[in-house]
C-alpha cells in the first residue's frame, strides 16, 4: 500500500488558504475604494438620523 504524501497535502492546504486570504483582501480593498468614492461625492458624509449617534443626556442628569 502506498504511503500518503503529507507534504503534497500541506502544500495544497497552504495554497487554498492563500487563495482565500487573497480573495478576502481583494473584497476588502474593493469595499474601501467604493466607500472612499461615495464619501468624496458626499453621498455617505451624513449618517441618517438616529443611527450612529449616542443618545443625549441632559447636563443636570449627566453627573448623578
Amino acid at each position: 500500500m502506498a504511503k500518503p504524501n503529507y507534504n503534497f497535502q500541506k502544500r495544497q492546504k497552504e495554497a487554498a488558504r492563500k487563495a482565500r486570504q487573497d480573495a478576502r483582501l481583494a473584497r476588502r480593498q474593493s469595499r474601501t475604494t467604493d466607500a472612499g468614492t461615495a464619501t468624496e461625492t458626499g453621498a455617505a458624509s451624513d449618517p441618517p438620523a438616529g443611527e450612529g449617534t449616542p443618545p443625549t443626556v441632559p447636563p443636570d442628569k449627566a453627573e448623578a
